[in-house]
């Protein structure tokens, strides 16, 4: 999944990472038993504590991301 674009591609590739591990599990759990490493719970906080990604950055980068993403989509349907 590459739909976040936060500007920094170190922050875009933990986004996605993070995106993608919530995706499989139930987020109703606290966040020390979603992440059962250690290492994976430092990095979310890390990353949600980044002065880099602020709320601002976060909504204008998913729909941004998305964009670009569908962008590099082959056509399926004929443009009329």
């Amino acid at each position: 999944m590459q739909h976040y674009k936060v500007g920094d591609k170190r922050l875009d590739r933990r986004c996605q990472q993070l995106q993608t591990q919530l995706m499989h599990r139930d987020c109703g759990q606290s966040l020390p038993r979603l992440f059962k490493q250690s290492a994976q719970l430092k990095a979310f906080y890390w990353l949600v504590n980044s002065p880099k990604l602020t709320p601002k950055a976060m909504s204008k980068a998913y729909p941004d991301g998305v964009v670009d993403w569908a962008s590099r989509q082959p056509k399926t349907a004929k443009e009329h």
